[in-house]
C-alpha cells in the first residue's frame, strides 16, 4: 500500500508539471481599443484631436523597450530603430485608403523588461495619444496601422485600428 501511494504521488507530481508555453521572440501586437478626446495642445493652445489606441503586446524573449542610455549605434537619433513604436496614417479618399506621406507618428518606449525572473515573456497592454492638428487638410475618415520593434530589432506584425473619424 505504502508503495503504491509513493508510484500515485510521483505520478501525479509528475504529469501536474507543464512545460511552460513558448512564445516567439518577435513581438506580437494586437488592436484593443480607441477613443478619441477634443482636446488643445499644450505648447501652442491649438485645438486638436487625440486619438488614444490600445493595444495588446507579448514578446517571448522580453526585449521590449529602451533605455534612456540606448541612443548609439541602431539606437542612435536618425537611425531606423531609434523609435520602438511606428505609426502609418491612411486616409479614406473615394472608397480608398491612400497612405498620408506626410505624417508619420513615432514613438519611442521606455524599456519594461522583467529584471529578475526566468521567464522573460512580457505580456500586457500599451496605450498612446496620437494627435491631430484639427482643420489641418486631413480627410474625414482615416486608419492607423502601426507596428514595434524589439531590443534585437525584431518587428512586430502590423496591426490597424478601425475607421477613425476624426471630424463629425
Amino acid at each position: 500500500m505504502y508503495k503504491l501511494l509513493i508510484i500515485g504521488f510521483l505520478s501525479i507530481l509528475l504529469f501536474s508539471c507543464e512545460k511552460p508555453v513558448e512564445y516567439s521572440p518577435v513581438p506580437q501586437i494586437t488592436f484593443s481599443e480607441l477613443s478619441l478626446l477634443d482636446t488643445v495642445e499644450a505648447e501652442l493652445d491649438n485645438p486638436i484631436k487625440r486619438v488614444k489606441v490600445q493595444f495588446d503586446f507579448i514578446d517571448g524573449d522580453g526585449d521590449l523597450g529602451l533605455s534612456k542610455a540606448d541612443t548609439f549605434g541602431d539606437f542612435g537619433p536618425g537611425k531606423k530603430y531609434y523609435y520602438n513604436l511606428t505609426f502609418s496614417v491612411f486616409e479614406k479618399k473615394n472608397d480608398k485608403w491612400i497612405l498620408n506621406e506626410k505624417t508619420k507618428p513615432y514613438f519611442r518606449f521606455q524599456n519594461i523588461s522583467k529584471q529578475s525572473t526566468s521567464n522573460k515573456v512580457l505580456k500586457g497592454y500599451m496605450s498612446v495619444d496620437v494627435d491631430f492638428l484639427k482643420n489641418i487638410g486631413f480627410a474625414d475618415t482615416i486608419r492607423l496601422d502601426f507596428f514595434i520593434y524589439d531590443r534585437a530589432l525584431h518587428k512586430s506584425n502590423v496591426a490597424s485600428t478601425p475607421e477613425i473619424y476624426l471630424y463629425e
